[in-house]
């Protein structure tokens, strides 16, 4: 998402910020959501400061005896305003960011503590019927296609509505999503990923890429009604969501919370639940993901995860009977079993059959003897009957 114009001004304004700014895009190659996000703390914290602007903001700290003390009274602060656990810990990081970039090195760090977050949004994921009606209840193509790609892919909405047609390729009889970083897009420059959709969510964003024909490779994936690009806000893309679940009865608010139990995110969440619950490896349901390591020791899978893209698939695969909505597949690895248990049931067939077939013949044999010995005890009877005669 790129930064709004007031952002754009207030970094022009702002020397601090132009130094946030510079070391973050350029430097570290950070997208400029993260800086948005960043922001934000920023901002609230020279309000905390109450000062008519953050470069004095800024120097008002620095004429702090004790700056260590003054951020961790700036926590208190935001707790006190109910920002969230989730929040309070954003905001943070912005303004120790915002304050290393300006080398204000003469804080006790280990010191602040945060409020420990805990998540407490309960939403769910959708079931297949949900989804089933939410999909097919007065719905455009285009919104069809683009919500079944979320599904199917696990792409962030903010993502998908950045997507190129040159970023979509078919192959086999799925569909191909790379999605390269650069400038103005959650994932850095020179860093890239890509995820599959099924077969049916393949059909579905064809259908719909045929009503734009001629599409050129450079154009977006996803257009409004008029051809122009899709707002690069998630906003409009999540409040078209919204309409969705509410026309399908299946808006319910979580308690406590403006956010429906369905929200737009949930359907990442379904793509990484039902992948997982059908066997697929961790590492590439993160990949497919867009997840990158977090912790320092985890930074050598990134580094040296290479599978082959055959690999890749054949791990997507067991997730499509679990991902699939209109039309049911059974998954390979399944028919596979099925064929094995077939083949060992012919063989069970014979056996049984062998048995039934030397059984009638024991039996015949026995019947034979039974009666052989019955005709000779009978002769045997008449032969002594007429000798006492």
């Amino acid at each position: 998402m790129p930064l709004t114009k007031p952002l754009k001004e207030l970094i022009a304004h702002n020397e601090s910020l132009k130094k946030l700014s510079d070391r973050m895009i350029h430097r570290e190659r950070k997208s400029s959501e993260t800086l948005r996000r960043y922001l934000e703390g920023v901002l609230s914290f020279q309000k905390f400061m109450e000062s008519d602007s953050v470069d004095l903001a800024l120097g008002k700290l620095r004429e702090k005896t004790d700056i260590t003390e003054t951020l961790d009274e700036y926590i208190d602060w935001l707790d006190s305003r109910k920002f969230s656990t989730v929040n309070i810990k954003a905001h943070w990081y912005g303004v120790k960011k915002w304050l290393i970039c300006n080398r204000v090195n003469n804080v006790d760090w280990k010191y602040i503590s945060r409020p420990k977050v805990v998540s407490q949004i309960k939403d769910r994921i959708p079931t297949r019927d949900e989804l089933r009606i939410i999909l097919s209840n007065k719905i455009s193509l285009r919104d069809k296609a683009y919500f079944m790609v979320a599904v199917s892919s696990g792409l962030r909405i903010g993502t998908i509505s950045n997507l190129k047609v040159k970023d979509y390729q078919t192959i086999e009889n799925l569909g191909m999503i790379t999605v390269e970083g650069g400038p103005n897009k959650k994932l850095p420059e020179g860093k890239s990923y890509f995820t599959f959709i099924t077969p049916e969510t393949r059909k579905v964003l064809e259908d719909y890429l045929a009503t734009r024909q001629p599409v050129e490779p450079d154009q977006p994936l996803f257009v409004k009604e008029n051809g122009e690009p899709l707002s690069p806000f998630v906003t409009n893309i999540t409040r078209q969501w919204r309409r969705l679940i509410k026309r399908a009865n299946l808006g319910r608010k979580i308690e406590n919370h403006p956010y429906a139990e369905l929200h737009a995110h949930v359907l990442r969440k379904y793509f990484q639940t039902n992948c997982k619950l059908a066997g697929c490896r961790v590492d590439f349901v993160d990949f497919w993901l867009g997840h990158h390591p977090q912790r320092q020791e985890e930074y050598l899978n990134d580094s040296y995860f290479r599978p082959s893209l055959q690999t890749h698939l054949e791990e997507y695969r067991k997730a499509i009977p679990s991902l699939e909505i209109f039309e049911l597949t059974i998954a390979e690895t399944t028919i596979g079993d099925l064929k094995k248990r077939l083949a060992e049931m012919e063989d069970w067939k014979k056996i049984i059959e062998k048995t039934i077939s030397e059984k009638e013949i024991v039996e015949t044999q026995y019947k034979k003897m039974v009666l052989d010995r019955y005709e000779e005890t009978q002769k045997k009877k008449e032969t002594e009957s007429q000798s006492q005669t």
